[in-house]
């Protein structure tokens, strides 16, 4: 963010995450990192689903980066177990798979999921 975002109240933040290619039948996650301005970072993945918005929280109570968040950074991740068949193929002309993303928000609320 040009300016560090104060999410001081907030119990957590949220993405939903739509895999638009195959990599979740591959075992592709849906991951979301929290950076503070001093560094320090909260990460969450979140659970594949093989069809629908793949939703990912973030934890922030008790975390004293909240106050001054630097960066909100969404991506997919691939276990470290996968074997070189576990990389979608690609054409020439293609690029690497991607996702949507639908939405993120950051929530005062109890989290429910």
């Amino acid at each position: 963010f040009a300016t560090a975002l104060d999410a001081g109240e907030a119990t957590f933040v949220y993405a939903l995450v739509d895999v638009c290619d195959d990599r979740w039948q591959r075992g592709s996650r849906p991951m979301l990192r929290i950076v503070s301005t001093d560094g320090s970072d909260r990460r969450a993945v979140g659970t594949t689903w093989p069809a629908g918005w793949l939703r990912v929280a973030v934890d922030l109570d008790g975390w004293l980066g909240r106050r001054s968040i630097a960066a909100i950074e969404i991506s997919t991740e691939m276990p470290e177990d996968a074997s070189d068949d576990a990389v979608m193929p690609r054409g020439a002309d293609e690029l690497t798979g991607g996702f949507h993303l639908g939405e993120v928000g950051i929530s005062t609320a109890r989290r429910t999921w």
